[in-house]
This record gives C-alpha cells, sequence and structure tokens, in this order.
C-alpha cells in the first residue's frame, strides 16, 4: 500500500537523476573550481542549481498544460520523448567531442557564468524525461522529483574534487556511458508503451 503510494515519486527521483547525469558536469566545474575564489564557487553553484530548477520547472508546467491544450496523449508524450531521448543518447554515446574547460571561457566568468552552468544541469533530456514524468506520474511527483534530486547534485559539485580523485576522468566517463545505455533502454520501453497504447485504443 505505501510502497504503491510512494511509487511515482520513487520512480520519477531515478529518472531525474539518471537523466541529469552530472557525472559528466563534474569536470566542468572542477575548471570552474580553479577560476573562482570558493566563497564564488558556492555562489555559483547554488546559482545554476536555482536557475535549472526554475527552468525545467516552468518548462514542465507550460509544456503539460500546452500538450494537454493541443490534445496530446499520454501515448503521444511517450513515443515523442522516448524518440528524443534515444536520439539524444545515442549521440552523447558516440560524440568523441571534448567540452572546453571553463578557465578558457573568459566570457563566462563572473555573474555571466550561471545561466550557462543551469543549461549543463538541465540539459534537453532532463528537460523530455521531466515532461514525461508530469503526464505519466502527474505534476507533483514531477516537480517533488526535481527538487529532491538538487540535494545530490549539489553534493556532487561540492564534493566533485573528492569524486574526481576517487575516479578520476576516465571513470567519470564510464559512469556517464552507463546513465545513457540505461536512457537508451528507457527511451525504448517508453516507445514501446506509447504504441501499445496506441494500439489498443488507450
Amino acid at each position: 500500500m505505501v510502497l504503491n503510494i510512494l511509487r511515482p515519486y520513487i520512480v520519477s527521483f531515478l529518472l531525474v537523476f539518471i537523466a541529469m547525469d552530472i557525472t559528466i558536469k563534474l569536470p566542468l566545474f572542477l575548471a570552474l573550481k580553479e577560476s573562482l575564489s570558493h566563497k564564488q564557487n558556492k555562489k555559483v553553484i547554488i546559482e545554476s542549481m536555482v536557475f535549472a530548477l526554475g527552468l525545467v520547472i516552468l518548462f514542465v508546467l507550460v509544456g503539460h498544460y500546452f500538450l494537454l491544450a493541443i490534445g496530446a496523449t499520454e501515448a503521444d508524450i511517450n513515443i515523442a520523448g522516448g524518440i528524443l531521448i534515444l536520439v539524444l543518447s545515442i549521440i552523447f554515446l558516440v560524440s568523441s567531442e571534448k567540452i572546453t574547460p571553463l578557465e578558457h571561457n573568459k566570457h563566462l566568468h563572473g555573474l555571466g557564468m550561471f545561466p550557462y552552468t543551469s543549461t549543463l544541469i538541465a540539459g534537453p533530456i532532463l528537460l523530455t524525461i521531466s515532461l514525461v514524468n508530469s503526464y505519466t506520474f502527474g505534476i507533483p511527483a514531477s516537480i517533488i522529483a526535481l527538487i529532491l534530486n538538487m540535494f545530490p547534485v549539489w553534493l556532487m559539485l561540492e564534493k566533485s574534487e573528492i569524486i574526481n580523485r576517487l575516479i578520476g576522468a576516465k571513470g567519470l566517463k564510464s559512469f556517464s556511458k552507463v546513465f545513457k545505455i540505461i536512457l537508451s533502454i528507457i527511451a525504448v520501453m517508453l516507445i514501446r508503451q506509447g504504441i501499445i497504447a496506441i494500439i489498443i485504443g488507450q
């Protein structure tokens, strides 16, 4: 009984955590630490998280009710979201593009930096997963999952140096690849569920 009540929140939390894939962004925040003071770094991390959280919640609310208004069903969202997540996951898996360290992007320093770092947290996969969650589990579960995920994100960013020492750059990339593989499987599941729902007329 209790597990059934908590299941939407637990599943939403796990999906959001995987979609965030904070491990691949840690090297950028490590570079950020080198270019800013400790106080500035804390400020940027908090601002980035608040901005990212606000951005995703706004996207979920506007996107959810806009899609409802035009008649989109849960099946439509599952198929479209699944295709988008699958494509992005494959691109990230096979891409050999290297991210430029933040210390070389002088124009990002100071007050203009946190909108950029926020988009690293609130990427397209997270936006898509959050929107799918709002249809599958409801808006409250989707938003609560986002808010709760801010704690592990903050912890990993704050302890990025320790994590990097323990796991290393190659280890972080390996974890990120695992997350992308899991996301690919989730994407296929969403597409399958959407197609089945259309076939049986839900």
